[in-house]
């Protein structure tokens, strides 16, 4: 395209009357009106306005597959998708309800994906569901999962009796509470935060509804439409739904990353093909109801904390409080978030205790305790045990310290605090956490492998610091060798 045909494009498409201004913050909006009236009050435009683009169509039928191979890629991503094209469609309540089943259906199926993931009989690393429209023409369903190349096969058949295992049987009453629960305080949590939203977050939240017509919602009115509409769904509705959005008699299906398979007797897209054919002739079973656990779990301790002595540093806003046991509690109450509670619990020294024979054993640390769980909850147990509560921890480390980062509401400030104790008292080191951090860094050093700032991180960094192994990543030869009893050897050390 040469400059004629750019600015011939720009005067078309780029008019006064396609333009969008959106002004989030703390002004005086008659000001910013009149300040609006005077900069763009004499605007025009440079060509006659064209009719809309054509989309053309979209019509897809029976199985069509895709291969693309990228030797740099650092895992292989299959994918079955459909994709059918609609008229544009005006915003309503029934639209938005629509919507929100669509997103139940697939959360409940998320959930599934992410327990399985990292068990035993299950490949890849990585999984995802999802559904929508784009540019509010082309509705479309995908479900995809990252893997070894080799895993190409069982992870095809893996995504696709996963798909019709939802399909066939839908879903659980338990897997749909835990769904409602966190979308209705996800509500109510929004309602809270209102007042101190970042304004950037905002004028974009505004573009992108106005760009797809729709009508900007208060977290309020959020809650007032669809509150009663979450509690009252039911298993029927969201399985009619999800099998709603994948009815189209088509199915796209594609392999692409680092498998190479060129070497198919009968092409790439004929042995995709073949192994999906393969896979809609095995049965799939009902989805078993799994249990849920209660949490907290551990009982409080029987006897309180002794307070040596309390500092008030007036100047900073900061309540210093020292306990017999060396414990020491730094509080400072702010009022530029709402309804929100940050704690950090810090202990031990952090990665300068990395011991010098065990480089990367910082990174796999963070992995591992963050995919495990806790000692009697695994990760997506305690997620499910949690649904509908707004407090999470994270394990972190840096170079100074090992760090349990937590964040709740001002409700659930307990919750919190129960959760820190038990990530102290019970943290979880599992097996199958420590193999799935493992395959997941074996992707990531591939894809290191092939970027500048991969180079950095290989070898960059450790460079800088006179060869010190704290740095970066090792070779990932030497990455591998490290083991679980290594990983928890180094934390409860810590803790």
């Amino acid at each position: 395209a040469g400059r004629e045909e750019l600015k011939d494009y720009y005067d078309a498409w780029y008019r006064p009357d396609n333009m969008m201004l959106v002004a989030v913050g703390d002004f005086d909006v008659s000001l910013a009106a009149e300040l609006v009236e005077a900069a763009f009050a004499d605007l025009q435009a440079r060509a006659p306005a064209r009719p809309p683009v054509s989309f053309g169509t979209v019509g897809h039928k029976g199985l069509k597959t895709f291969h693309h191979y990228e030797k740099e890629a650092g895992s292989t991503t299959v994918t079955i998708e459909v994709l059918t094209k609609t008229g544009p469609i005006h915003d309503s309540a029934a639209f938005q309800k629509r919507k929100l089943l669509e997103d139940v259906a697939d959360r409940v199926v998320q959930n599934r994906l992410d327990a399985d993931i990292g068990q035993p009989d299950v490949p890849g690393t990585d999984a995802s569901i999802g559904s929508g429209r784009f540019l509010n023409q082309i509705n479309y369903a995908m479900l995809s999962m990252d893997g070894e190349p080799e895993e190409w096969e069982h992870v095809l058949a893996f995504l696709d009796q996963t798909l019709r295992k939802a399909l066939e049987y839908g879903f659980t009453e338990n897997e749909l509470q835990r769904v409602k629960k966190e979308l209705l305080a996800e509500l109510d949590v929004a309602v809270s935060k209102k007042e101190t939203r970042e304004s950037k977050k905002l004028a974009r939240m505004l573009i992108r509804t106005l760009n797809a017509d729709r009508v900007f919602l208060s977290p309020e009115q959020e809650r007032e439409l669809l509150a009663d509409f979450i509690q009252g769904l039911t298993l029927e509705e969201v399985h009619t739904v999800f099998k709603d959005v994948w009815a189209p008699d088509h199915r796209l299906v594609m392999v692409t990353g680092n498998a190479d398979l060129s070497a198919a007797a009968e092409g790439a897209e004929t042995a995709i093909a073949t192994v999906f054919n393969q896979s809609l002739r095995t049965a799939v079973k009902p989805p078993q109801e799994r249990k849920l656990t209660a949490f907290p779990y551990l009982s409080p301790p029987a006897k309180a904390g002794q307070v040596k002595q309390r500092i008030v540093m007036e100047d900073l806003g900061i309540v210093q409080v020292v306990y017999e046991n060396g414990f020491r509690l730094n509080l400072k109450k702010t009022d530029f978030k709402d309804d929100e509670v940050v704690a950090s619990l810090a202990f031990g020294k952090g990665r300068s205790e990395e011991p010098l024979d065990h480089p990367g054993l910082t990174e796999l640390s963070m992995a591992v305790v963050n995919e495990s769980g806790l000692g009697r909850l695994d990760k997506n147990e305690l997620e499910a045990a949690l649904a509908g509560r707004h407090t999470d921890v994270v394990f972190n480390i840096d170079a100074s310290r090992f760090m349990l980062r937590g964040r709740t509401i001002s409700s659930e400030l307990t919750l919190l605090f129960e959760l820190l104790y038990a990530h102290l008292l019970d943290p979880g080191f599992r097996e199958d956490a420590f193999l799935l951090s493992q395959q997941r860094f074996e992707q990531h050093y591939r894809e290191l492998a092939h970027t500048t700032d991969g180079a950095l991180t290989l070898s960059g960094w450790r460079f800088l610091a006179g060869g010190d192994s704290r740095f970066g990543l090792p070779p990932f030869e030497t990455f591998a060798q490290l083991t679980l009893n290594q990983v928890q050897s180094w934390v409860v050390g810590a803790l």
